[in-house]
């Protein structure tokens, strides 16, 4: 766990755990997320699911040889079959042709090509819908983002670092190198589960003085969605699910607008670009520079001595936050 951090629960939300574009009909893959073992797999009829991996009969990883059948999934160590809701359907044998058994289900949404499960530490149904991004309403015309669009990797991280650099204006100009002038946060604003944060800057490329701007939509601490102009419209979506207590895995999606008549399949030189610098800033990891360096280095201060610009959205952001804990320590304060 991050020294310094307050919470000690996983946090409740939407997370991202895949691409859609990534299980196919029939697929059945293991996953680890949350501390715990699970397996997900895509229907016949294209529905996906996601369950704890073990059987309840005799503890098979089902993520490990399992097969699809219709909607379902089936053990590969004695046959037993499960509903996608985790129902037990099917014994293959003996005088019983079913138990009243159910594995551990999660919800998932899929949402612009991106496969969301919702998880609760406790077990609570969702509260809220995940959002829509909304590209194609957006952008018109954009590259397929997957696989050229997207990375990911496992970092020694919690999510909520990442949400808290939603309002953090100023380490752009000293971790993203936004140092033509000073970066600001033109405005913040917490609705239930979204917080919202409008930053605006400027960034020296190797053609011209790029005119920065972003507002950055979190929805819960798992997933920020960000519109961006100044490069080329496009819209950046992060994500972060706990492995553990200690590393995630972070998704970077770049829906970026693809000019008339592009090949959408093949993002063109500045699209290249664009996803690569922002893997740089976001995922890679360099001595001195971008934002992993920092997260996967750094403890967590509880109470920072903050200046007075930073301190309204900085405490507003993590009350919103501490909302999505259920060991809330929305109590704290910063001085």
């Amino acid at each position: 766990m991050l020294e310094g951090f307050p919470h000690k629960s996983y946090p409740t939300g939407w997370f991202q755990f895949a691409w859609s574009a990534e299980i196919a009909p029939g697929d059945v893959k293991p996953l680890r997320y949350f501390g715990r073992n699970l397996v997900c797999y895509r229907g016949e009829g294209g529905d996906l699911h996601v369950l704890d991996a073990y059987c309840l009969h005799m503890g098979a990883h089902l993520g490990h040889g399992g097969t699809v059948e219709g909607d379902d999934i089936r053990c590969p160590f004695h046959g037993w079959r499960w509903e996608g809701s985790g129902v037990n359907c099917e014994i293959p044998y003996g005088s019983r042709p079913r138990m009243k058994l159910r594995i551990q289900s999660y919800p998932v949404e899929e949402v612009d090509g991106l496969a969301l499960m919702w998880f609760s530490p406790s077990g609570v149904a969702p509260t809220w819908r995940p959002p829509l991004i909304q590209a194609q309403e957006t952008l018109g015309d954009y590259f397929d983002i997957y696989p050229k669009c997207t990375r990911s990797d496992r970092m020694k991280v919690v999510p909520q670092l990442i949400t808290e650099n939603t309002v953090d204006f100023p380490h752009l100009k000293w971790v993203h190198r936004w140092d033509e002038g000073e970066p600001e946060l033109l405005d913040f604003e917490a609705v239930g589960p979204r917080f919202t944060s409008t930053m605006r800057g400027e960034l020296a490329t190797p053609n011209r003085l790029a005119k920065m701007e972003t507002t950055m939509n979190n929805y819960g601490v798992g997933l920020s969605v960000a519109p961006m102009t100044g490069l080329r419209h496009m819209i950046q979506a992060i994500s972060a699910i706990p492995i553990d207590t200690d590393y995630s895995e972070v998704r970077m999606t770049m829906f970026v607008s693809a000019p008339p008549g592009s090949d959408k399949s093949e993002p063109d030189s500045l699209a290249k670009g664009i996803v690569r610098g922002q893997a740089r800033e976001a995922l890679e990891y360099h001595k001195n520079s971008g934002d992993r360096h920092i997260w996967e280095n750094m403890r967590y201060v509880a109470s920072p001595p903050l200046v007075s610009e930073e301190r309204a959205p900085t405490q507003a952001l993590r009350k919103w936050a501490a909302q999505f804990y259920e060991d809330d320590v929305s109590g704290v304060k910063t001085p």
